[in-house]
Order: C-alpha cells, then sequence, then structure tokens
C-alpha cells in the first residue's frame, strides 16, 4: 500500500491523500483517501482485507461487510468495477426494511395466502424494531434467540414463538438463494422449534353426530325463531313478533344454507376459506360420482382436489341452487361470520369449551370429519386421502379425536383368552 499526495499542475499538492493498493490480481489501484492521513491509511488497511478475502475466496468479516454498509455509493461502485466486490456484497448496505419488501413481494408472487403474507411481515418487523436490527450484519443467533425467548416469557404459546422462527428461517433462506447474503448466519441452525404438544393453547374437539344433529337443527332455526322474538317494550324477548310470509321464507332458506353449509363441511372437510371460493360451477351434478371440484389457487395445498359428494348431499345442494336460482358464475354460499356459529353452538345447547378446555371452532367441522371416518372404521391411508394431507401423521395425531374412539368396544373384540372351552395342557 501506497500513500502519497500527487502534485497539481501548479505544482501545489493535492489536499487529500491517496492510496495505491495492488487488486486481487496484481494490478494497482488508484483509490480517493481523506484529508487526515491517519483515515486514509485505516482505509487502506481495509481495503487490503478485501484485497485478501477476494484472493482467498473468503467470505468477508463481519467488521468488513458492516464497513461497506456505511460506505458512500461511488465507493461500492469502484469497488464493484474493479471486481473487488461481488454484486450480492454490494447489496450489503440496503436496509432490512428494504430486503423485506422485496421478500414479501416475493411471497405474492409465489400465490401465498395474504393471512400468510400478513403475519410474516408483522412477526419480522416486530422483531427488526425490538432488537434495533437495521441491516443484515446487525443480526445474529443471539438476538434471534433473545428475542423468542421474550416472546415465550410473554405468555404466547409455543405454535406462536415457532411461528416467528420460522417465518425468519423463510426470509434467511430467500436472502441466500438470492444471493443477497453470502452465508448462512452462523449458529442459526442450533436453534430450535419449541415442543408444540407440550403446551398446546388451543385443542379442538370433534362434535358427536348428535350434536351434529343438533348443530344442523339450530341453524335451521336460530334465523326465523330470533325473528320472532320482540325487541322492543315490556314483552321484549318474548315469541309474538309479527312476521310476512316473504320474511319468514327468506329467514327459512337463511336457516337452510346456514345449515347446508355446516353440512357441506362436514362431509368434504373443507377449510373455511375453500368453502368461501366455491363457485356454482364448482360442483359437478351430472359427474360420476357427484363431486365439488376445488380449484388449486383456492386450496390450502395448492394442488386443487376434487371432492366426493354423498347422494343425500349433493341432492340437497341440488335443491338449494334451484331454490335460490344460482347460476353457475354465483358464489355457492355466503358464509356465516365467527360469532353466528358461535351463536348457532349456544343455541343448539353445544358448549363452545368443555371441561378439558378443548373447543368447538368452524374448522372443528373438519375434525369432527377426520375423527368419524375413523370411528366408522375408515382406513387412515383413505382417511388421509380425504383430508388432503401430505402426512398421515397429521391425520392421526391432530385431525383425529381419540374421545370419540370406541376404544373399550375394539378391545372387548379382541379374542379372548381364557375360552372355557379350551382345553389346557398339563404336563
Amino acid at each position: 500500500m501506497r500513500i502519497y499526495k500527487p502534485k497539481k499542475s501548479t505544482g501545489e499538492l493535492y489536499q487529500k491523500w491517496y492510496l495505491e493498493i495492488p487488486d486481487h490480481r496484481g494490478k494497482a489501484r488508484r483509490f480517493t483517501g481523506f484529508k487526515d492521513k491517519r483515515q486514509t491509511e485505516k482505509l487502506g488497511q481495509k481495503i487490503e482485507t478485501l484485497v485478501r478475502s477476494k484472493k482467498l475466496n473468503e467470505p468477508l468479516p463481519v467488521e468488513l461487510a458492516r464497513w461497506l454498509e456505511a460506505c458512500p455509493r461511488t465507493m461500492k461502485e469502484h469497488l464493484l468495477k474493479i471486481g473487488l466486490l461481488e454484486a450480492r456484497e454490494a447489496q450489503a448496505g440496503r436496509p432490512l426494511k428494504e430486503l423485506l419488501s422485496e421478500f414479501i413481494e416475493s411471497r405474492k408472487l409465489r400465490g401465498c395466502v395474504a393471512q400468510y403474507i400478513d403475519d410474516i411481515q408483522t412477526r419480522l418487523e416486530k422483531l427488526f424494531k425490538e432488537k434495533n436490527l437495521h441491516f443484515w450484519t446487525d443480526i445474529d443467533s443471539q438476538k434471534i434467540e433473545s428475542f423468542l425467548a421474550k416472546v415465550k416469557s410473554s405468555g404466547k404459546a409455543p405454535r406462536t414463538v415457532n411461528a416467528y422462527l420460522e417465518h425468519f428461517l423463510a426470509f434467511h433462506c430467500w436472502l441466500l438463494d438470492m444471493e443477497l447474503i453470502a452465508r448462512p448466519l452462523p449458529g442459526f441452525r442450533n436453534i430450535k422449534n419449541l415442543d408444540e404438544k407440550v403446551d398446546r393453547r388451543k385443542v379442538r374437539r370433534a362434535l358427536t353426530i348428535d350434536e351434529l344433529r343438533a348443530l344442523l337443527d339450530a341453524a335451521k332455526q336460530r334465523p326465523l325463531a330470533e325473528a320472532k322474538l320482540i325487541n322492543r317494550g315490556p314483552d321484549k324477548g318474548k315469541p309474538g313478533a309479527k312476521i310476512t310470509p316473504e320474511t319468514k321464507a327468506k329467514l327459512q332458506l337463511l336457516g337452510r344454507e346456514r345449515a347446508l353449509i355446516y353440512e357441506t363441511a362436514f362431509y368434504t372437510g373443507l377449510r373455511k376459506k375453500e368453502l368461501k371460493s366455491l363457485f356454482v360451477r364448482d360442483v359437478k351434478m351430472k359427474a360420476i360420482p357427484q363431486k365439488i371440484v376445488l380449484q388449486a389457487k383456492n386450496e390450502k395445498a395448492r394442488r386443487g382436489a376434487d371432492l366426493p359428494l354423498r347422494k343425500d348431499l349433493a341432492a340437497e345442494l341440488a335443491d338449494y341452487i334451484t331454490r335460490k336460482g344460482l347460476a353457475p358464475e354465483d358464489p355457492l354460499f355466503i358464509m356465516p361470520k365467527l360469532r353466528t356459529f358461535k351463536a348457532d353452538l349456544a343455541f343448539a345447547g353445544i358448549q363452545q369449551k368443555d371441561e378439558e378446555g378443548k373447543t368447538v371452532d368452524f374448522h372443528g367441522l373438519r375434525t369432527s370429519f377426520a375423527t368419524h371416518l375413523s370411528k366408522s372404521g375408515v382406513h387412515p391411508r383413505v382417511a388421509q386421502a380425504a383430508l388432503r394431507h401430505s402426512d398421515i401423521r397429521l391425520t392421526m395425531q391432530v385431525y383425529t379425536d381419540p374421545h370419540l374412539l370406541d376404544v373399550s368396544g375394539a378391545i372387548d373384540r379382541l379374542p379372548g383368552l381364557n375360552d372355557t372351552g379350551r382345553q389346557e395342557k398339563t404336563a
């Protein structure tokens, strides 16, 4: 490294110091320094470290990467031009906020659902803010671990803590794939997921057949029953309100539609958003067997599926479509809100949370579908296909409620070992 001040044509020296440093190919390169010689020497030392890393094909030291973040754009462009800096290393100074924005856009282009994208953005922004992270080199594994520990200590369930970790992992992998960072974050692989089985905050239970029948009956009756209640005066809450025949027919159709939604969810295992995405044209009445076609873009796994229909359910759907006068391009259902489902449960006399803390929600209809398939003796592999799961463990361990399985009856069906007619051998 040579530090010097060149002369002007007038013979005077320039105010700034200059550097001459051989690059990784041995070619002398000139760099503009500072008015202060000591500062220029420090700059030269950093460039020499950069040359050394380039020669040995080693990742940039953290201190050097941080220096590059704060480098003026002209310096980065010069280093890039002479080959001392790779394109991905030139990106080192980009704020995390900017990189996260590009990552979110990439998720949208891949067709990820809006809720998943919102969760990623919200959680990563919270991580960056709480740990005061502005650039990639501000991040280290200890900061990630301490943040996750704080989330856990705030009372969040292991599933939520794991979601933070998984979202950061997705961001980390994307940065590597796009070559925006040179190497994986040291120590990050040692951060492990928490065991969600130890502390599950929300455990769904399956509905019994009697409860399912009561729910469907409640959904049919409640719109009209509540409309008959007087809503003002001394008789408020008592039956007696006058209803026109047109209103009565409308409320009965509303109740029937809601019951049909619950019935379709139970007999197909469709999720709420998947049901909402259906159009009348997706119900194939002329197919053998009759079925609902779930488009790939509307399925959680993005594979699409043909869902066979029971004959009685298919007949109910056909009658409903006719009575409502729906066209092929119309949505099949107007999905009820969460409070409506809760009100239907209450009207049916079904507790939303039982003594063991297990809950019933709309997704519980899918749990009920899986459980009653198993209870009916359906082979696990068939149940897995019906639920469209990629892993049979999810079908058996998460979606099958063991409380409704006749374990005692299954044990009673085993052959006896002490039959009276059995002849014991004697020595």
